[in-house]
């Protein structure tokens, strides 16, 4: 079984009955195999985090008996995905939703949370912020608070463990088209269901939501050796062109296999975001090929 836990910050959790969530129960629960996603922030903390309330960073220590995740594994969760750091709710749903499409173990849905981050943020390295105690936060924006807090979440638990079997359809289904001269991306969908989390971006959402397009497709290793730049062709809606930001396209090479990214975001709009209010999207990527490229 899957519990999902989120909202606000973490509770002071213990082996009592003074928390009786799925988490913090008393004493006497029995926990068989079960698979917890918490989304609060700090959920993860067994020891340390850095709190810069104050201007400096500061390192604070939670006692055992205050830890969530501590509470948690002394009540025989089987597994816990929890942050160490500002955290999203959002994110812990993504992660349930990556193994309720793919099926897979816990360590890839931890990873995509990772993969996530180092899309979002855009660099041909990727490069984390380090906390100092005594010295300013070296967040620059809100786009490096949670980007980071992306970073900081953690698996506890066995990685390889398969809890649940693939029972979803991922939300983009993208069609491709590998030729000589480029490999051609094309989606297409009358209304998107936003009952799937991965429709939402909370990197580069200005410390709300908004909508996105993000997928990751693995392409032959010899086609991604060959790429070089990407184009937006096209993203509308009703035939009309669609406003967006940060167009990204990575390629990922791990375990002798080649992936790639994709990533837009759309302006937050509130109630008025775009899966919300819009219908008939079409979305054209053309990535080119270097002249020359052997792709076979």
């Amino acid at each position: 079984m899957a519990y999902c836990t989120r909202g606000g910050m973490a509770c002071r959790a213990a082996s009592t009955t003074a928390c009786r969530g799925p988490i913090c129960a008393p004493a006497s629960s029995t926990w068989r195999r079960r698979c917890t996603f918490s989304g609060p922030c700090y959920c993860g903390v067994t020891g340390g985090w850095f709190d810069g309330r104050s201007g400096a960073v500061q390192r604070t220590v939670v006692k055992p008996e205050e830890s969530f995740a501590l509470a948690a594994i002394a009540q025989g969760v089987s597994a816990l995905f929890a942050g160490f750091d500002p955290d999203r709710g959002e994110t812990c749903e993504q992660e349930l939703e990556h193994l309720l499409v793919h099926g897979d173990a816990l360590g890839h849905a931890i990873k995509q949370t990772y993969d996530g981050v180092a899309v979002a943020r855009r660099g041909a390295a990727l490069q984390l912020l380090r906390y100092e105690v005594g010295k300013p936060m070296p967040h620059r924006d809100l786009v490096d608070t949670m980007t980071c807090g992306g970073a900081c979440r953690a698996l506890f638990g066995d990685p390889s463990w398969r809890p649940l079997k693939a029972c979803a359809e991922p939300l983009f289904d993208v069609q491709t088209k590998d030729t000589a001269k480029a490999l051609e991306l094309a989606w297409e969908d009358q209304q998107v269901d936003t009952a799937h989390w991965s429709a939402f971006d909370v990197y580069r959402c200005e410390g709300g939501w908004t909508h996105r397009i993000a997928f990751r497709l693995e392409v032959p290793v010899a086609t991604a050796r060959a790429l070089d730049g990407f184009t937006v062709t096209e993203l509308s809606a009703r035939g009309r062109p669609l406003p967006y930001r940060y167009p990204t396209a990575m390629v990922e090479r791990w375990g002798g296999k080649a992936f790639l990214h994709f990533y837009a975001v759309f302006p937050p709009a509130g109630q008025q975001n775009v899966f919300y209010v819009e219908r008939d999207f079409r979305l054209r990527v053309t990535l080119a090929k270097k002249t020359g490229a052997r792709t076979k």
